[in-house]
């Protein structure tokens, strides 16, 4: 299963999606993506929006680049109905991010 969010021309935030039922496994990178990192947020009710961190506190963050995918460890998210991604730089132009998910059972 495959969504997307979007990060707006200048901004480093993107929308948020609902992953309601699946853990996100992936993400597939814009080929024109601008920023080298991205850390995420995650939400209950869809929101106020909490950075997800580790038990020593810091960030949950993925290295990426312009037309890349980037894995995950299927449990990293189980249990975040929705999330966020932020780019570690403003965006030089609006830029779509898909998230590949997997079915929760």
């Amino acid at each position: 299963y495959e969504t997307t969010v979007a990060i707006a021309n200048g901004a480093t935030l993107s929308g948020a999606a609902d992953l309601t039922g699946y853990g996100l496994v992936g993400i597939i990178m814009p080929s024109a993506f601008t920023g080298t990192t991205i850390t995420f947020s995650m939400s209950d009710d869809g929101t106020t929006f909490y950075s997800i961190t580790n038990t020593s506190g810091t960030a949950l963050s993925a290295t990426v680049a312009a037309s890349k995918c980037v894995l995950f460890s299927p449990g990293d998210f189980v249990g975040i109905r929705h999330i966020k991604l932020t780019s570690g730089s403003a965006e030089g132009g609006a830029r779509t991010i898909k998230l590949i998910m997997r079915k929760l059972t």
